[in-house]
């Protein structure tokens, strides 16, 4: 190309840039109207909730208490219109925010335990949907605890709250929102109904009898699909019946080899502490086989491993996870990433 075209080519491409800067310029308001009205249409992913024949599952956190670049544990159910969030480990609730997910339809939170990496963005996400219209009350249900976990919550939230409605009035911020009703959940090995709205039903157990701590493992009903979510447990032979035939298995798995290499590597550092807590947890959570071996017994369609520890960030360590599983259960298995969705038809 001769220097001459490369001269015309140059003036050709600054004109245009010119005209586009002025035409910018000129119709600024009208570009920043569209930008701002795109974003109000597309802020929430309400083809979420038109969907009133499937039971939809979203992996929101899929880590554990370890460090990870993955949000901690939470799930989401969507059914008829409804958003039933389970658990609220630290990052899931930028997930959510991050994933459109339309949480202003939600009034119903189940946590399963009351270690943090369970329920600690549980302030968030009150705080947050109050603060951006959410219309209904926040129901909290839990194991026993739960009381002492609202009631603090509830006073952190307080004095913000009030305030904001002091400056913007009670016909924008009303105060009746930030209510927090409690449902604790009775300790049983028996399979009890603790929410029902229509053919949306939701059950729980605990499976925290060989740990000596109340933990629930939930189960999603609806219009004859299932979804299941275990909780932090160990080996459990009352999941087996609870999980029977569920379209999915979502169960909490730790690789525990890799825990307890992890375990003597801290000794030898030094540092007898983490080495020590690292070893405490490892019998209160279930192994990626242990979790195939409910799901074969309990005749599960699919079964999801989540809150994995450690959370597996390369190939290798996934396939780890996943290491004799086909010997042990004859469906699918897949290790969730945040921000999967699943959709049962």
């Amino acid at each position: 190309m001769s220097k001459r075209s490369s001269i015309v080519i140059l003036v050709t491409l600054m004109i245009l840039i010119g005209f586009v800067a002025i035409f910018a310029y000129i119709n600024q308001e009208k570009l920043i109207d569209r930008f701002v009205e795109n974003r109000a249409n597309n802020s929430w992913r309400l083809e979420l909730l038109e969907d009133t024949e499937s039971l939809t599952l979203i992996t929101i956190g899929t880590s554990s208490l370890l460090p990870s670049e993955r949000a901690q544990t939470c799930n989401i159910v969507i059914a008829n219109g409804e958003v039933l969030v389970f658990d609220l480990g630290q990052g899931s609730f930028s997930n959510i925010e991050n994933l459109r997910i339309p949480f202003l339809k939600s009034t119903q939170i189940f946590i399963s335990n009351w270690h943090s990496d369970h329920f600690i963005d549980l302030p968030a996400f009150i705080n947050r949907g109050w603060l951006l219209g959410r219309k209904g009350k926040i129901t909290i249900s839990g194991p026993k605890g739960l009381d002492k976990i609202v009631d603090g919550i509830d006073s952190m939230l307080r004095t913000e709250s009030q305030m904001r409605s002091q400056t913007h009035g009670t016909d924008h911020m009303d105060l009746t929102y930030m209510d927090i009703g409690k449902n604790v959940i009775e300790s049983s090995t028996k399979q009890k109904v603790v929410y029902q709205n229509g053919e949306l039903t939701v059950s729980a157990i605990n499976v925290g009898l060989a740990t000596q701590m109340p933990t629930l493992a939930y189960k999603i009903e609806y219009k004859g699909k299932s979804i299941v979510i275990s909780g932090d447990t160990p080996y459990d032979e009352n999941m087996i019946s609870f999980a029977a035939g569920a379209d999915i298995l979502l169960y909490g798995a730790m690789e525990k080899d890799l825990v307890e290499r992890a375990s003597r590597l801290q000794i030898e550092s030094g540092n007898n502490r983490n080495a020590t807590l690292l070893k405490n947890i490892i019998p209160r959570y279930s192994s990626p086989q242990d979790a195939a071996r409910i799901a074969e017994k309990s005749s599960a369609k699919k079964l999801i491993l989540t809150s994995l520890a450690p959370p597996p960030e390369n190939p290798i360590s996934r396939r780890v996870f996943k290491l004799g599983l086909d010997d042990i259960y004859q469906g699918p298995v897949l290790l969730a990433e945040d921000g999967d969705i699943f959709k049962i038809e």
